[in-house]
């Protein structure tokens, strides 16, 4: 699942009358991977003026995966606290960022990897309809049904 986190960031020690803020749009990628120990998430957080972080979150047990908006808030809120030197965030909101579409592909091994070949088109994330697409179009296959984003970027969201 994917959000976009919109923080204005201010110095809570600048003198009355002087402005000083900062503004983040930052793309927040949370990754989950069943064959990982804890929880098996990740979460990435980068934008245009903020360096890529990768955060481990497999054994975070503040994270709660159905309250992911919540976990992003209350880390921008530690990461600018306002505390020994730190800016502090004035504003944040935090949006959940939907597919454009969902596909069922068919997963085909190659030697350096795989590659995912579209089986289907759907506008909802619909599981049954995916395993009939998957039972008919990909046999001999491994499919899975994938979350696609207005840039191209796929991400799986079950298998098929």
């Amino acid at each position: 699942m994917d959000y976009r986190m919109k923080v204005t960031i201010t110095d809570p020690n600048t003198p009355k009358g002087m402005m000083s803020e900062l503004f983040f749009d930052l793309n927040c990628h949370f990754v989950f991977d069943e064959e990982q120990y804890g929880n098996g998430h990740y979460v990435s957080i980068e934008g245009k003026e903020f360096y890529r972080q990768v955060i481990d979150l497999r054994y975070d047990h503040s994270f709660d995966p159905d309250k992911k908006e919540e976990w992003l808030e209350a880390w921008a809120r530690s990461y600018w606290s306002g505390k020994n030197g730190a800016w502090a965030v004035k504003t944040i909101e935090i949006i959940r960022i939907k597919p454009e579409y969902y596909e069922v592909c068919k997963e085909v091994s190659f030697t350096n990897g795989v590659q995912t070949v579209p089986i289907a088109r759907l506008e909802e994330p619909d599981v049954e309809n995916a395993k009939e697409y998957a039972k008919e179009y990909g046999e001999g296959f491994h499919c899975g049904l994938y979350e696609v984003y207005d840039d191209n970027r796929k991400k799986k969201v079950c298998d098929c």
